[in-house]
């Protein structure tokens, strides 16, 4: 099938025995960076906020517009904008109150809600130097809404963190928004100064936030500059090390990148399935270039989307710097190398296992859907038992993976369509054409399908999802055209974008005479 763009509007608990817990890195709380604590993984902090007003609703009902991003020819020139704003409003952390906090909504694509957004707090966002007794200024609380289980995120962290990379720390919270449970949230630490003063033992290098990003002509200008009076000299110094021949790249690249942690940051990635880290999506990663050895370390980030499918392919080798290096003999060797050290001194299931036990214990009081959620522990108890063997299997019979420059890729806006509905809701197994709407749009420069239209609209029995839809027909009843919206818990009366990041829409173009062979979504 082949997608198609379309925009549309539409009116406290103690530590348990097992697990790694007692094991963690020597920087997981440290005297010199105040506020590490907050990521002691045996707390679950308590957050409360409260909002004035509809200051709550205007927050969450934010959002960004996907094809926007990638559709036409200046598509990913620049760094992905953000595009929320920030919210004051009250806060409680663990008892400690403060008044006038900033709040904003985060995410791309798949983090993005309308009932439980992850969110930023910036305690001196509108109070100048305001910050928590223990010196901490800002939080960052995902939703971790591609993780049912809430386990993934902080179990990713913990291995890359074991193996040697640095990563942020990582706990739980419980969210509790004007006297509304939003149930478990992941305590995340910001890749901010004290991050980096705990980690490199600095905080004045230059600081990248990659999304959709590589070290390439095609991507490079989509890293963020996260820190003042940077350039993205340092990256394009690694991107012109990329372009050598293979006898001088290893020699360039050491000089360039911190190459062994690099590898490891890599391997881990495809241990625990981060497909959507820097050597699968080139996206989620923060790097730093360190004044203290002049090298650029990478930082993985985003980490919800791990412990997935153990049998998924664990080799990434989509970003441009891991190509390069698969696709160098000494590059390879190295990365096997630290795949059999990490099967040999990370990847410890009983560890594992017990530290998912310890978590599920921490939390599972709070969780809003525990029929859902203890199943999606249980898929992560399988990806540790499971995922040995498919890690190994590469490591014995590496796969040919042929070096694939990088090109900048845009969609193309192919149609447009609008409607109108007169719906009654629980109508969903009702002949549609008795309900009056109106349809008109094309596709490619090919006018939709309506000469009968009707709809339908109410909660899909197989799902849950709360669906509108419209159908349209030829004249002789042998195509449909088919516009669906999904509509978020939560939403108000309004006007919303239609959109994979807003409110979910999509068209169905096919065949009456020839169902599902024909058809285009």
């Amino acid at each position: 099938m082949r997608l198609i763009c379309l925009a549309l509007l539409v009116a406290g608990c103690e530590k348990s025995d097992g697990g790694f817990v007692d094991d963690l890195p020597e920087t997981t709380t440290t005297e010199d960076t105040p506020g590490t604590e907050r990521y002691d993984p045996t707390h679950l902090t308590e957050v409360k906020a409260t909002f004035a007003g509809s200051e709550w609703d205007d927050l969450r009902q934010e959002s960004r517009l996907f094809y926007e991003i990638i559709t036409g020819e200046d598509c990913l020139t620049e760094p992905i904008p953000n595009v929320f704003n920030w919210h004051p409003g009250e806060v409680e952390i663990d008892g400690e109150r403060l008044e006038n906090v900033g709040f904003r909504k985060k995410g791309l694509i798949g983090s993005m809600s309308w009932t439980r957004p992850s969110l930023k707090v910036d305690a001196d966002r509108f109070e100048d130097k305001q910050e928590f007794a223990d010196g901490t200024e800002h939080f960052t609380f995902n939703n971790n809404q591609q993780d049912p289980s809430r386990v993934h995120t902080c179990m990713a962290y913990y291995v890359f963190r074991k193996a040697g990379v640095p990563a942020p720390l990582c706990s739980f919270a419980t969210m509790d928004v004007d006297g509304v449970d939003l149930g478990v949230y992941t305590n995340v630490q910001p890749i901010k100064k004290a991050f980096l003063r705990q980690n490199f033992g600095n905080d004045d290098g230059d600081l990248y936030e990659g999304t959709a990003s590589d070290v390439s002509d095609a991507y490079l200008a989509t890293f963020d500059i996260k820190s003042d009076g940077s350039s993205l000299a340092p990256l394009e110094a690694l991107r012109d090390a990329l372009l050598l021949e293979d006898d001088a790249l290893i020699e360039a690249l050491v000089e360039i990148v911190a190459l062994d942690e690099f590898i490891t940051e890599w391997a881990v990635e495809g241990l625990i399935g981060h497909w959507d880290g820097y050597a699968n999506g080139t996206n989620n990663f923060y790097v730093y270039n360190n004044p203290a050895d002049g090298k650029l370390h990478f930082i993985p980030w985003g980490t919800d989307s791990v412990l997935e499918d153990a049998s998924s392919d664990p080799l990434f080798t989509n970003g441009q710097l891991v190509q390069r290096l698969w696709n160098h003999p000494d590059g390879q060797a190295m990365y096997l190398a630290e795949a059999a050290r990490l099967l040999d001194e990370v990847w410890d299931e009983e560890e594992l296992l017990a530290e998912i036990d310890r978590i599920e214990a921490l939390i599972s009081p709070h969780f809003l859907d525990p029929a859902e959620t203890s199943a999606s522990i249980d898929s992560a108890r399988d990806f540790v038992d499971d995922r040995r063997s498919t890690y190994q299997a590469t490591i014995d019979a590496p796969p040919d993976r042929p070096y694939l420059p990088s090109e900048r890729y845009c969609y193309e806006i192919i149609g447009s369509v609008t409607g109108t509905f007169d719906i009654a809701w629980g109508s969903l197994d009702d002949d549609p054409f008795e309900n009056p709407s109106t349809l008109s749009g094309d596709v490619n420069g090919a006018p939709m399908h309506n000469f009968s239209v009707g709809g339908i609209a109410g909660v899909d029995t197989y799902d849950g999802s709360k669906i509108v839809a419209i159908f349209g027909v030829d004249e002789p009843y042998e195509n449909l055209t088919e516009i669906a919206i999904v509509i978020p818990d939560g939403i108000g009366v309004g006007t919303y974008p239609v959109d994979l990041a807003a409110v979910v829409g999509y068209v169905v173009e096919g065949s009456l005479i020839y169902p599902y062979e024909e058809w285009e979504i």
